[in-house]
């Protein structure tokens, strides 16, 4: 028998792979970056195909297998549907600079609450995009000064963008060198 876990993800990529399954690539709560494997969820009889759709926040059950997880139960918390292009290069960033399940719970906090945060109509997209990645990489240990400490430690929302505007011009030249010294 297996162990089921239960945690929230966010589902960054997903392919195609055999006739009618699907692979994932889910940063999870608990996990970290996992690959999970939907078995015929490609199916029309497939309870749970309507539920793991790329760029969306859900709840799971899986279980653990040998290289792959696989979902018991999928329950959707919400779609990522607005600025797309922006959840797609965010989530490719951290498909680029995580490995798997190494779990980072402040990370994932993160990651959900920028996300969440770019669905909002009036959202200021090239702030919110520059902090996120910002936080993103403090969490992994790239980026630790001291002068950006304000936009780092305080919960990621709509006060902490207001003050990052005026600094776009110092924090996205930060992120471009630490993102090419990472040489990934």
């Amino acid at each position: 028998m297996y162990k089921v876990y239960s945690t929230e993800g966010v589902i960054l990529k997903s392919f195609p792979q055999g006739e009618a399954s699907r692979m994932f690539f889910v940063y999870t709560k608990d996990f970290g970056l996992i690959r999970l494997q939907g078995q015929g969820i490609r199916k029309q009889i497939s309870k749970l195909r309507f539920h793991l759709e790329d760029f969306s926040i859900v709840r799971f059950d899986l279980v653990k297998g040998r290289e792959l997880w696989r979902p018991v139960t999928v329950e959707k918390i919400s779609r990522l549907s607005s600025n797309i292009k922006t959840v797609g290069a965010i989530t490719s960033l951290v498909l680029r600079l995580c490995d798997l399940e190494e779990s980072n719970d402040p990370f994932f906090l993160d990651l959900k609450a920028g996300l969440m945060l770019l669905q909002e109509k009036n959202i200021d997209v090239a702030t919110l995009e520059a902090v996120l990645v910002l936080r993103l990489l403090s969490h992994l240990g790239y980026v630790g000064a001291e002068s950006l400490k304000s936009f780092i430690s305080p919960p990621l929302n709509e006060e902490v963008l207001a003050p990052a505007r005026q600094k776009l011009s110092f924090i996205i030249p930060m992120i471009n060198e630490t993102l090419k010294q990472t040489s990934l």
